[in-house]
Order: structure tokens, then sequence, then C-alpha cells
């Protein structure tokens, strides 16, 4: 039972550490009191809040390209033909 625990937080964090580490972030630090699965949930938790902070970082950056694009095309010299 603790081999297959250890295996499910350690696959646990390596999908939290994709998350946080597309967005130049290092996966949040488990502070509380160890045992009765508390790590697990609170790898599955800090999962669900990244996801969710990286849906807001990814919208942000595509609004922040489209509004560059925006600016860019603006600036452009008109071309006559």
């Amino acid at each position: 039972m603790a081999n297959q625990r250890a295996a499910e937080n350690q696959r646990l964090f390596a999908q939290a550490a994709a998350i946080y580490g597309q967005m130049g972030m290092g996966v949040p630090t488990f502070t509380g009191k160890p045992g009765k699965g508390r790590f697990t949930a609170f790898l599955q938790q800090s999962i669900q809040q990244g996801q969710s902070m990286l849906n807001d970082y990814r919208s942000r950056q595509l609004r922040d390209q489209m509004r560059a694009a925006q600016q860019a095309q603006r600036s452009a010299p008109q071309r006559s033909v």
C-alpha cells in the first residue's frame, strides 16, 4: 500500500510539475502534516488550481499577442496598390 501511494504521489507530482512548469513556476510546497493521504490530496488540489492558473495564463498570453499584432498592424505604413 505504501509503495502504491508513493507511486501515485510521484505521478501526481510529475503532473503538477508539468502544469506549473509551463508557467515558469515550481510546484507549491506542502507545509501540512504528512500522513493519511494528506500529501496526495494536496497534490490533487495543486493540480486543479494549477490547471485553472494555466488556463488564465494562456488566455492572457493570447490576448497580449493579439493586442501586439493589432498595434503592429496599426503602426505599419499603409501601402497603396
